[in-house]
C-alpha cells in the first residue's frame, strides 16, 4: 500500500471517529443548553411556581379585593373593574398551563385542584358577592363572604401542594441534567483517549516507515551532490520514497557523465586560455597586427572571428584618433581667439541686469510691506467673526439645555405620578393588612397599628409629591422664560456676524488684488534674477570655453603622441599606416572646421 493511500485512509477513520463522537455529544449539549429540551423544562416549572405564587393562579388578591369590598361596599365600582382584570389574567394562564408540556399530574392539580375552588370562588363572586354589594345588602355580602373565604381556604391549600410538587418536578428535571452532562463528559473523555492513541500511532509508523527512510535519502543526496558515489538505498520500495530512490539512482548516473564531460571541456578551455592570452600580451605593447590563425580549436571559432574583427577595427580606430589629433589642434586655437572677446561683451550685460534687479527688489518689499498689513486687518476681522460665532454657539447651547431641563421636569412629573401609585397601592395594601390582623383577634393587634402607620406614611407621601408637582410646574415656566431671553439675544449676535462677514469680504478683495500686484512684481523680479544668473553663467561658460580651447590643443598633441605608439603596417615597419578613414570618421572631421569658418 503506498504512503498517500495509507495517509486517506487513516484521515478517513479519525474523521469517522470525530463525526460520530461530534454527533454524540451534540445530541447531548443540545439537551443540556440554555434554550434545550431539559433547559425549557426546568424553565416551565420555575414559570409555574411564579405563577401559582400572586397573583395571577393564586388568588389571594381577588379574595384582598373582596375583604375591601366587605369593609367599604362604595368602592365596589371600581374594585368591580380590578377583579374583571385579575380573573382575565387568572384565565389566560389557566389555558396556558392546559396546553403546556407538563406532567399529567401537576397539570390535573392546576385544572382540578386547585381551578375547581377558585372556580367556585370566581362563581360566588360574581353571581352573589358583587350584586349584594352593589345593593348595599350587608347580609347578603356577609353571606357570601363566608362561603367566599371557604373557597378561598380550599384553593390556598391546594397551591401549598402544587408548590411543593412544582419545585419536586424541577429537582427532578436539574438532576436528570446533570447526569446528561456526566454522560457527555465521559463520552468526550473515552474520545480524546481514542484520538491521542491514534495519533501516537500514526505518529510511530510515520516516522519508522517516512520520516528515517526520507533522512537516508537527504544524507545519499547530499553525498551525491558533494561528487562522491555511494549505494542508494530504499530502491526495493514499492511506494513513493521508491520512486524518489530509483530517480535519485538515474541522477547519480547522469551527474557522473556529466563530470567526464566537463574534464574534457576543461582541458580544451585551457588550451584556448593559453593561446588568447598570448595575443592579448601583444595587443597590450601596441602591436594592432596580430591575428588568432587556424590552428585554434573549432569548438570556439566563433570567438576566434570575434577577436581577429576586434583587434582590426580597434586598427582602425587607433589611425583615425591620430587623424583627427591634428585636425582638433588646428581648430582649438581659433575657439579660444572668439570665446575671448564674447567674455567681454558677456560681463558688460550681466553688470546692467544686476542693476536692474536691485530696483525691481525694492518696488516687491514695499508691496510686501503692504500684503502684510492687509493680512493683520483680516485676521482681526477673522477673530471677530470667531467670537461672535462662539457668542452665538453658547446662547444655543444654553437654549438646548434649558429645553432639556423642561423635558426633564415633564420626566420627573411623570415619576411623582408613579410615586402617587405607589402611594395609594400601600394604603390598599394596609387596608388589607388591617384586615387580616382584624381577622387574626388579639394576636394580630400590633400588626394593626404597624398597618395605620403605614397608611399614614403613604398619606404624607402624596401630599409631599403633591409639593414637588408644583415646584416642577414653577420651574418650567422660569426656563422657558429664560430660553426667550435666549434667542432674541442669537438673533443680535447673527445680525453682528452679518456686518462682520460683510467687512471680512471687503478685505479678502483688497488682499487679493494687493497680492495680485506682489505676485507679478515678484515673477518679474524672479525673471530678471533668472537672467542676471544666466548672463552670469554664459560669462563663465565663456570663460571656461576658452581655457577648454587651449587645454584642447595641448591634449590634441599628447593623443598624437600616444597614438604613434601603435603599429599598424602588418608588415612591422613601425610606420602608421596613411590609407583613408571611413566614412564616418571624415563626417565628424569636418563639421568643426564649417563652423569655425563661418564664426
Amino acid at each position: 500500500m503506498t504512503i498517500l493511500r495509507l495517509v486517506k485512509w487513516g484521515a478517513a477513520t479519525l474523521l469517522t471517529v470525530f463525526v460520530m463522537g461530534g454527533a454524540i455529544v451534540g445530541w447531548q449539549v443540545n439537551a443540556v443548553r440554555m434554550g434545550g429540551a431539559m433547559h425549557l423544562e426546568s424553565r416551565m416549572a420555575s414559570d409555574l411556581i411564579a405563577d401559582i405564587l400572586p397573583p395571577p393562579e393564586y388568588i389571594v388578591e381577588p379574595y384582598l379585593e373582596v375583604s375591601l369590598v366587605l369593609i367599604d361596599p362604595a368602592t365596589v365600582g371600581a374594585a368591580t373593574q380590578r377583579l374583571d382584570k385579575l380573573k382575565s389574567a387568572y384565565d389566560d394562564r389557566q389555558t396556558y398551563w392546559a396546553q403546556s408540556r407538563l406532567p399529567a399530574d401537576i397539570k390535573q392539580s392546576i385544572i382540578d385542584e386547585s381551578g375547581k375552588p377558585a372556580r367556585e370562588f370566581w362563581s360566588i363572586l360574581e353571581r352573589r358577592f358583587l350584586p349584594a354589594a352593589r345593593a348595599r345588602d350587608d347580609v347578603g355580602m356577609r353571606a357570601a363572604y363566608v362561603d367566599l373565604r371557604s373557597a378561598y381556604t380550599r384553593h390556598r391549600k391546594a397551591i401549598d401542594d402544587l408548590v411543593v410538587a412544582a419545585t419536586a418536578y424541577q429537582n427532578d428535571v436539574e438532576a436528570e441534567a446533570g447526569r446528561t452532562a456526566l454522560t457527555m463528559t465521559l463520552t468526550l473523555s473515552f474520545l480524546g483517549i481514542v484520538l491521542l492513541g491514534s495519533v501516537a500511532a500514526v505518529s510511530i509508523y510515520v516516522i519508522r516507515r517516512v520520516i528515517a527512510p526520507m533522512a537516508d535519502l537527504s544524507a545519499t543526496t547530499a553525498a551525491i551532490a558533494d561528487g562522491s558515489m555511494v549505494p542508494i538505498p530504499h530502491t526495493d520500495r514499492k511506494d513513493e520514497l521508491g520512486a524518489i530512490a530509483h530517480a535519485l539512482e538515474r541522477f547519480a548516473h547522469a551527474a557522473e557523465e556529466r563530470r567526464n564531460q566537463d574534464a574534457a571541456r576543461f582541458e580544451e578551455q585551457s588550451a584556448v586560455n593559453a593561446l588568447l592570452g598570448r595575443h592579448l600580451s601583444a595587443l597590450h605593447d601596441g602591436d594592432l597586427t596580430q591575428e588568432i590563425g587556424s590552428d585554434f580549436p573549432t569548438a570556439f571559432g566563433g570567438l576566434r572571428q570575434h577577436f581577429n574583427a576586434a583587434v582590426a577595427e580597434l586598427r582602425t580606430m587607433v589611425q583615425a584618433v591620430y587623424n583627427s589629433a591634428t585636425a582638433i589642434g588646428r581648430g582649438s586655437a581659433e575657439i579660444a581667439s572668439a570665446t575671448e572677446d564674447l567674455a567681454r561683451r558677456t560681463e558688460a550685460s550681466a553688470a546692467n541686469h544686476e542693476q536692474t534687479n536691485a530696483a525691481l527688489q525694492q518696488v516687491s518689499e514695499r508691496l510686501g510691506g503692504t500684503l502684510q498689513a492687509t493680512d493683520e486687518t483680516r485676521a482681526r476681522a477673522d477673530e471677530a467673526t470667531r467670537a461672535v460665532a462662539e457668542g452665538r454657539a453658547t446662547g444655543e447651547h444654553a437654549a438646548a439645555s434649558m429645553d432639556r431641563v423642561s423635558e426633564r421636569a415633564r420626566d420627573i412629573g411623570s415619576v411623582i405620578e408613579g410615586l402617587d401609585k405607589i402611594a395609594f397601592q400601600t394604603r390598599v395594601l394596609a387596608m388589607n393588612a388591617a384586615v387580616e390582623a382584624g381577622n387574626a383577634g388579639e394576636a394580630g393587634r400590633g400588626f394593626a397599628v404597624v398597618a395605620d402607620l403605614v397608611s399614614a406614611l403613604a398619606v404624607r407621601a402624596e401630599s409631599e409629591a403633591q409639593r414637588v408637582r408644583d415646584l416642577i410646574t414653577e420651574t418650567r415656566a422660569e426656563v422657558e422664560v429664560a430660553a426667550d431671553a435666549v434667542r432674541k439675544m442669537d438673533g443680535s449676535l447673527e445680525a453682528i456676524s452679518d456686518d462682520v462677514d460683510a467687512v471680512h469680504s471687503l478685505l479678502v478683495r483688497l488682499h487679493e488684488d494687493s497680492e495680485i500686484q506682489a505676485r507679478a512684481v515678484t515673477e518679474i523680479a524672479a525673471a530678471m534674477r533668472t537672467l542676471d544668473g544666466t548672463t552670469q553663467q554664459n560669462a563663465a561658460m565663456v570663460e571656461q570655453a576658452s581655457a577648454a580651447a587651449r587645454a584642447l590643443t595641448s591634449e590634441a598633441t599628447a593623443l598624437n603622441r600616444h597614438a604613434t605608439a601603435f603599429r599598424f603596417d602588418t608588415q612591422e615597419t613601425g610606420i602608421i599606416n596613411t590609407h583613408t578613414p571611413p566614412r564616418a570618421y571624415v563626417m565628424l572631421h569636418d563639421v568643426p572646421e564649417v563652423g569655425i569658418a563661418s564664426a
